[in-house]
């Protein structure tokens, strides 16, 4: 590896270099808090500075106790600037899983907020300044490699307890290099919502910061669909990544959600193919990235861009190529993973490290891999397809978890437990949909009352058993192992969540039954109101169960997280307005739900605080982060035309000239986003004026539709003029192809700075709708 490389793949002097290019572009939102690059830099030293006056030096494992938010990344870069490694832990885990991991760790000082300060012992609180220093504060320079460790994954373990995963800076470099699975720069936008701990939360953040774009801090527990449709109106966010139990989730209950994005990154288990044929046909223009990889790889070990050709493939979606920096090979059919992605080994764990992290011959080579138990295959093209698990470990929601480490857990925390055995329930797919824990009592006959309150108030809820079943003995097959099938017998599966579209919403609310079901404690319920009639429908609906409690939480209830997703999307969709998931977990009933919505006035109704940016009142409108991007690049490589987008049509029969320009002017008066200029300074800003419309050019006839789409290449390959207002250009081929009736190719190129995927069909819908009034010798309006 070259120095220059090494360089590349330490990540906070990427950012420190990002901020000396592009000091004014904006690093960070996180609602109305917006950091740019140079601030971002300057809070990072300032706070690197505090850290290394508390004791912090190359080398520590600092925990980070912090929700996600702008503080947190500061956190993250200032631990990082002193040559330490960060381990993200999220707040909601129990105090014993809290203490475990800080112990771990072996911290002096955690990183965490006033009001956590207590749960970050054995450790030193630590809690960021609530002001900036008064001037520049520099932190001491420290020699930092991309082999140094960066960070630190908590990930479940067969013994009982997590085990630390130690990934270096270049494992997550890697991801954001020349030639990786997507065009990241500085145009990127991507929302960060994934859950802290967890190497996602690293994908989301760092192809935004490492690629000079936007990291867009997500307040609700997951990215919902409310949540992705502010995060690319206010922000113009255009990449999510997604679990496939969330991507499946959205593409059943929100689908236009996706609406304005140019990608979308899912995996952590099989796809499901009914719901990736579904979003393929609706959003063509977006590309769906299936990414494989366990997090001893650092997020991605393989990518693939996904076709519907690939929902015909037996056994599923494939699971791609290796991204920059990683080789693949198999084994005896288990997929095992090399090159610059691996961790450094497990934390405190030596001879588990040498086991999975093994040095083997290949093709003449000693290459040091990391064995992931997964087993697949190769097809002729190099394309790498998952077959599978060699051993008991599953993936819920995303989270890998190992069935030993539960049971340990169970055990440990119920002594009125003599074994337990946890078994995955799956839905017909074969998803990992929840656990079940068959417990064997100490004494015969025990039902194990309570322990559920118990295990809720101990472990992660990844972790948590839907049921625990007492059973006086685990059954066996005739070849002595564990019988899961009977097992599974045992206790009825509960009724899950359709997994298909839901019902047209209705606008109306049915009217109220004059009294709600009785209280848990027998006391009558207050009358039902409208909307928690429509609350308690929804939650029906959703549980697939009978009528609900209005009083019992939503949880109580057998609600999972994803179940709560669908509740706020029907109810989004029924309502007119977004209901945001925070709402529900903050009150969980039908009833507090229903109250939450009975005292929230729709949004946009207060004119004076609409959510949106403020627009100025001569008329410049503040560009978003995106757009900020792509006007930055046209001026400094004028001659990139990745940036422009190419419409090309086939027209057969009889052409109105006349008509289609004037379809042309008409559209582009229409369009604010279509006449305006675009000025870098003071701030990035649009401004709308009366720039000339596109002059439709009606070159030479061509003898074929290719040798036409060649010669409008070339025509209407010139540089936009975007500071001067011209943001799109048209160009007319007529055809002399000796068919029967004429035929013409007519194209458009606009740039992408007032233009996306979902901008295609208005433009063309507009120009057709125009052009049709046209031809009536009506001014189109």
């Amino acid at each position: 590896m070259t120095a220059r490389q090494d360089r590349n793949d330490v990540l906070h002097e990427v950012v420190a270099r990002r901020a000396a290019e592009r000091p004014g572009a904006t690093a960070v939102v996180h609602g109305a808090r917006r950091l740019s690059y140079a601030e971002l830099d300057a809070a990072a030293g300032a706070w690197a500075a505090d850290l290394h006056a508390r004791g912090v030096r190359p080398g520590d494992l600092v925990p980070v106790l912090l929700p996600r938010g702008a503080d947190l990344i500061i956190a993250i870069l200032a631990v990082l600037r002193l040559g330490a490694a960060y381990a993200l832990l999220d707040p909601a885990w129990p105090d014993r899983r809290l203490a475990e991991v800080i112990g771990r760790l072996d911290a002096s000082l955690a990183v965490t907020t006033a009001a956590g300060a207590h749960r970050a012992a054995p450790a030193e609180a630590w809690t960021p300044p609530a002001d900036p220093p008064a001037g520049p504060v520099a932190p001491p320079a420290v020699e930092v490699t991309g082999a140094d460790p960066a960070c630190v994954f908590f990930t479940s373990g067969t013994t009982g307890r997590p085990k630390g995963v130690l990934s270096p800076h270049r494992a997550t470099a890697r991801l954001v290099r020349p030639g990786t699975f997507a065009a990241f720069g500085t145009g990127t936008v991507v929302p960060l919502a994934a859950a802290l701990p967890w190497d996602a939360f690293s994908l989301e953040l760092w192809t935004a910061l490492l690629s000079g774009g936007t990291s867009v801090v997500v307040d609700e527990p997951y990215l919902t669909g409310p949540a992705l449709r502010e995060a690319v109106d206010r922000t113009g966010a255009d990449t999510v990544w997604l679990t496939a139990a969330l991507f499946d989730l959205t593409v059943d209950e929100d689908p236009d959600a996706f609406t304005g994005l140019r990608r979308v990154m899912t995996g952590g288990e099989r796809l499901s193919v009914p719901h990736v044929r579904r979003f393929l046909r609706r959003h063509p223009g977006i590309a769906l990235i299936n990414g494989y990889g366990p997090v001893e790889s650092t997020v991605f070990a393989t990518t693939h861009r996904v076709t519907e050709a690939d929902c015909d493939v037996p056994g599923g979606i494939p699971v791609g190529r290796p991204v920059p920096g990683t080789g693949v090979h198999l084994v005896d059919g288990e997929i095992c993973v090399s090159g610059d992605g691996l961790a450094l080994g497990y934390l405190g764990e030596p001879e588990l490290t040498a086991e999975k992290f093994p040095t083997l011959r290949i093709d003449g080579e000693d290459v040091r891999v990391y064995r992931t138990g997964d087993l697949g295959l190769l097809d002729e093209d190099g394309v790498l397809h998952y077959r599978g698990r060699a051993d008991r470990q599953v993936k819920i929601r995303g989270h890998r978890v190992e069935p030993a480490e539960v049971e340990r857990q169970i055990e440990a925390l119920l002594p009125a437990v003599r074994g337990c055995r946890v078994v995955a329930r799956r839905d017909g797919a074969g998803t990992v949909r929840a656990l079940l824990a068959f417990c064997v009592p100490a004494t015969p006959g025990d039902p194990l009352t309570g322990a559920a309150e118990v295990l809720a108030g101990a472990l992660v809820p990844y972790h948590l058993p839907e049921a625990v079943v007492a059973v006086d003995a685990l059954p066996r097959t005739a070849n002595g192992k564990l019988d899961e099938r009977a097992l599974l017998a045992l206790t009825p599966p509960p009724a899950r969540p359709p997994t298909g579209p839901p019902a047209p919403a209705r606008t109306p609310v049915a009217p109220p039954a004059p009294d709600g079901p009785p209280a848990p404690d027998g006391t009558p319920a207050a009358p039902d109101t409208p909307l928690t009639t429509l609350v308690a429908e929804v939650f029906t609906t959703v549980l697939g169960a009978g009528p609900v409690p209005r009083d019992v939480p939503f949880a109580e209830l057998g609600g999972s997280s994803l179940d709560a997703g669908r509740v706020c999307a029907r109810l989004s969709a029924a309502l007119g307005r977004a209901v945001p998931i925070s709402a529900l977990y903050a009150r969980p009933t039908a009833h507090g739900l229903a109250g939450w919505l009975a005292g929230r006035e729709p949004e946009g109704t207060d004119p004076g605080d609409d959510g949106r940016d403020p627009v100025p009142d001569d008329g410049r409108v503040p560009l978003t982060p995106m757009q900020t991007g792509y006007l930055t690049d046209h001026l400094l490589t004028p001659e990139d035309r990745s940036a422009h987008c190419l419409l090309l049509f086939r027209i057969d029969g009889d052409l109105d000239l006349d008509a289609l320009d004037a379809s042309v002017e008409a559209v582009h008066a229409r369009h604010e986003v279509l006449r305006s200029a675009y000025l870098p300074s003071p701030e990035p800003v649009a401004v709308p004026g009366d720039h000339p419309a596109p002059v439709l050019e009606v070159l030479d006839p061509e003898p074929g539709t290719e040798e036409a789409v060649r010669v409008l290449r070339e025509t209407l390959g010139e540089p936009l003029a975007l500071t001067g207002g011209e943001t799109w250009r048209t160009a007319l081929v007529p055809l002399d192809d000796g068919g029967p009736a004429p035929a013409w190719v007519f194209a458009c190129v606009v740039h992408h700075i007032a233009f996306d995927g979902w901008s295609e069909s208005v433009l063309a819908a507009d120009l057709a709708t125009a052009y049709a009034t046209a031809r009536t010798g009506v001014r189109p309006v």
